[in-house]
């Protein structure tokens, strides 16, 4: 089988450490130099349900934005390296799971690309709501990418 090539690529950002990572795995992933690469780093603000759905969040999305220059400007080598173009979108909904879905059907993605900070509540391994969400939900290739396991 051979290896797709990935051109448009949504990166649904958790607001942490690993989100730099996981943009520059997107970036870095297989690509024919014939097609370029778009990553569409993505960050849900989410409408608490107490809240009316056109609340003013105006705060949370600046910083959301603030947020993804942030990555842009320490990742801008990485991309011009390997020749794939950076795109900013900042959403606000009530569900993060289904504004990924969305925003990777309205750009027509290949591929989202997600990290995952498990859970262990109560010694039980958990992947949350989102992940799994993405994955039942997703009409293109989903990569998700978990930091390694620390065994105390």
């Amino acid at each position: 089988m051979p290896i797709q090539d990935f051109q448009t690529v949504i990166v649904p950002l958790a607001g942490d450490d690993r989100d730099i990572e996981t943009v520059s795995l997107a970036c870095s992933l297989y690509r024919t130099k014939a097609a370029k690469r778009t990553v569409i780093a993505l960050r849900v603000v989410e409408i608490d349900r107490s809240l009316p759905i056109n609340a003013d969040l105006s705060h949370e999305v600046d910083k959301a934005n603030a947020m993804i220059e942030d990555i842009r400007q320490k990742t801008q080598e990485l991309f011009k390296l390997n020749e794939c173009d950076f795109v900013a979108d900042v959403r606000q909904a009530r569900i993060i799971g289904s504004a990924i879905i969305e925003d990777a059907e309205e750009f027509k993605a290949d591929l989202i690309v997600m990290s995952l900070n498990a859970d262990h509540d109560l010694g039980e391994y958990s992947m949350g709501t989102i992940v799994p969400y993405v994955l039942e939900n997703a009409k293109c290739r989903v990569i998700v990418d978990q930091e390694p396991a620390i065994k105390e």
